[in-house]
C-alpha cells in the first residue's frame, strides 16, 4: 500500500514538472517570436556559418533562387548584418543594393537540408577557398512554436541550390573552353601573318636586287653603244674592237633577257604570298564571323568579374595575342588549370 502510494506522489511530481517546463517554454517562445519573426513569405532570415563560425546574417528568397537569372552565378543574401567582415570579403562577392553573392564554383558536395529536434533547421554543404576544404553551413530561424521554414520549402531551397550549383559550373567550363579555343585561334593566325609579312620582307629585298642589277646594265649598253659609236669613224683596223664590242653587248642582252625571267618568276610568287594573305583573311574573317573571337571576349570580361582564379586565364590569353609567349600548349594548360 506504502509502495502505491509512493508511486502516485512520484508520478504527480513529474507531470507538475513536467507542466511548469513547458509553460516556460511557451513564454519563451512566445517572447523569441517576437523578437526573430524576420523570415516572412518566401523570404527567409538565415545565418551563414564557415566552419562553425557567423560571418553574416540576411534574407534569402526561394523565389530568387528558382525564377531569377540574376542568382545563376552564386547564391545571394540580402545583408542585414555582419558579424566578420574579413571572412565576408574571403567568401563573398558584394553586389548593388546591399546584396552579397557566395559563387556556387566554389562549393564541392551537394547542399542538404536538416531538420533536427530542437534546434534550427540548416543547409550544409563544403567549399574552397584559397586551396582549403571549409564546412559551409545556412541556419533558419528557430521558433518553439510553429516554425520559420516547413520542410516542402526547406527540401525546395535544396533542390534548387543543387541545380544552380550543377548550372553554374557548367557555364564556367564553357567559358574557360571559350577562351581556350579563342586564344589558340587567335595565336595561329597571328603566327601565320607574321610569317607572310616575312616571306614577303625577303622577297621585296630580293627584287630590288635585281632591279638593281638591270639598272646597272643598262648603264653599261649605252656606254657601249656610245663606244661603238666612236668605233665607226674609225680605221679598218678597228673592226675587230667593234665586232667584239657587239659581241659583248649581245651577251648583256641575254643577261637582262635572264634578268628579266627571272622578275617574272619572283612577281608570280609574290602573287601567291597575296593568295596565301587573301585566304589567311578569309580564314581570320571567318573565325570573326563565327564569333569565336567575341566569345573569347565576353569569356575574359565574365572571368575577370565572377572568377578571381581566372587571372591566369587571361594573363595567358592576352600574352599570346600581343605576341609575348607563342607556346600555346603552355597557354592551354594555363587556362585548363582554372577550377573547375
Amino acid at each position: 500500500m506504502k509502495f502505491i502510494i509512493l508511486k502516485a506522489i512520484i508520478f504527480l511530481a513529474i507531470i507538475l514538472f513536467s507542466n511548469s517546463t513547458m509553460i516556460e517554454r511557451v513564454k519563451k517562445g512566445k517572447s523569441q517570436a517576437k523578437t526573430q519573426a524576420k523570415s516572412k513569405g518566401d523570404l527567409f532570415y538565415v545565418y551563414l556559418y564557415v566552419n562553425d563560425e557567423l560571418f553574416v546574417e540576411g534574407k534569402l528568397s526561394l523565389s530568387g533562387l528558382t525564377t531569377s537569372t540574376d542568382d545563376w552565378r552564386g547564391i545571394v543574401i540580402l545583408k542585414e548584418n555582419t558579424k566578420n567582415e574579413e571572412s565576408l570579403k574571403n567568401y563573398s562577392v558584394a553586389l548593388k543594393d546591399n546584396k552579397i553573392m557566395i559563387p556556387y564554383r566554389h562549393f564541392n558536395d551537394n547542399f542538404k537540408y536538416g531538420n533536427p529536434y530542437f534546434a534550427s533547421k540548416y543547409i550544409v554543404s563544403t567549399f574552397n577557398s584559397f586551396g582549403k576544404s571549409n564546412n559551409f553551413k545556412i541556419k533558419f530561424e528557430y521558433n518553439v512554436i510553429g516554425w520559420a521554414i516547413n520542410d516542402d520549402e526547406g527540401n525546395s531551397i535544396e533542390a534548387a541550390l543543387n541545380k544552380n550549383k550543377n548550372n553554374a559550373k557548367s557555364k564556367i567550363g564553357d567559358l574557360i573552353s571559350t577562351a581556350s579555343n579563342g586564344a589558340h585561334n587567335y595565336v595561329t593566325a597571328k603566327q601565320l601573318m607574321d610569317k607572310k609579312k616575312t616571306d614577303s620582307d625577303a622577297k621585296a629585298t630580293e627584287i630590288s636586287y635585281y632591279e638593281k642589277r638591270m639598272k646597272d646594265r643598262g648603264v653599261e649598253i649605252e656606254q657601249n653603244n656610245a663606244n661603238m659609236e666612236s668605233t665607226k669613224s674609225k680605221a679598218v683596223t678597228a673592226e675587230n674592237e667593234k665586232t667584239k664590242l657587239e659581241r659583248e653587248a649581245t651577251e648583256i642582252q641575254q643577261e637582262i633577257s635572264n634578268y628579266a625571267r627571272e622578275l617574272v618568276r619572283l612577281t608570280q610568287k609574290e602573287e601567291f604570298l597575296n593568295t596565301q594573305t587573301e585566304s589567311i583573311s578569309v580564314e581570320q574573317s571567318k573565325i570573326y564571323e563565327a564569333g569565336q573571337l567575341k566569345k573569347f571576349n565576353d569569356a575574359i570580361k565574365s572571368l575577370e568579374y565572377e572568377v578571381p582564379l581566372a587571372k591566369d586565364v587571361i594573363k595567358a590569353a592576352v600574352d599570346a595575342i600581343q605576341g609575348e609567349s607563342k607556346d600555346i600548349e603552355t597557354c592551354k594548360t594555363k587556362i585548363n588549370s582554372i577550377y573547375p
